[in-house]
């Protein structure tokens, strides 16, 4: 989430295309809140119906972000896999020498990239 206090830094990122570097701080504040406001609601002795819906939304929440962050360490892992494919078909494309085979190293490299791809989206 941008807000103003990160208006500077996100466009600075942005145009150095380090995008992955950003930390919103509205959004880290509201994280914190969220959870305040989940420990509170559960410390009360009585809840009412609003208070436990309160809480099964934060539940949610809390369940979602996690599934988010686990989403994210995956792709970088497929990503990181997708580089060293990659890296591994060239040495092996320099090592062999003629047309035809560089015809199917090509094929080789597409088929791996369209699985990964398929992969980080699903």
């Amino acid at each position: 989430m941008l807000s103003p206090m990160n208006y500077d830094r996100f466009f600075s990122l942005l145009k150095n295309q380090e995008l992955d570097k950003f930390n919103s701080v509205y959004e880290e504040k509201l994280l914190r809140y969220n959870q305040s406001q989940k420990k509170l609601i559960e410390n009360k002795t009585d809840h009412s119906e609003k208070e436990k819906e309160i809480l099964e939304l934060l539940s949610e929440l809390d369940t979602t972000i996690d599934e988010l962050k686990d989403q994210k360490f995956k792709n970088e892992l497929l990503e990181m896999e997708l580089n060293e494919a990659n890296e591994n078909i060239q040495v092996i494309s320099k090592s062999i020498s003629g047309k035809t085979q560089k015809k199917e190293e090509k094929k080789v490299i597409d088929i791996i990239n369209k699985e990964v791809l398929k992969a980080i989206s699903s």
